[in-house]
């Protein structure tokens, strides 16, 4: 497994954080059985959500929820993350605040699943 990202973005330093690039093999949730290995259902999502990077000076980048579940979710987005980031998700009426487990590249995007750690209503939104 390699500890650097190939990107044009500095934010990723496995070497400084401690954290990693997961691959396929590593973080696969179904094991070579083809069983599934999640004890929570997902449910598919193709929501726009803020993705504040808080482990990055708070930096903002727009993404898309992919899927969801009662635990977690994975969101689709333009920079890589390291694991254990903290991550403020910001949906609807609802801030989600999470710690990243994994970041895969795509072709051109970075999966990133992540565990929530709780969620509050985002009350700023509607009294504005």
């Amino acid at each position: 497994m390699t500890n650097l990202v190939e990107s044009s973005t500095a934010l990723y330093q496995p070497a400084l954080t401690g954290g990693s690039l997961a691959t396929g093999a590593e973080e696969n949730a179904i094991g070579w059985t083809g069983r599934e290995k999640r004890r929570e259902h997902r449910y598919a999502t193709c929501d726009p959500v803020s993705v504040v990077l808080l482990d990055y000076a708070g930096l903002r980048v727009p993404g898309v929820l992919r899927d969801v579940s009662k635990s977690g979710f994975r969101v689709e987005i333009g920079l890589p993350v390291h694991q254990g980031a903290k991550l403020k998700l910001g949906l609807h009426d609802q801030i989600i605040f999470a710690v990243a487990r994994y970041c895969r590249r795509t072709a051109d995007t970075y999966q990133v699943g992540a565990f929530i750690e709780w969620m509050e209503a985002n009350t700023f939104d509607r009294q504005n």
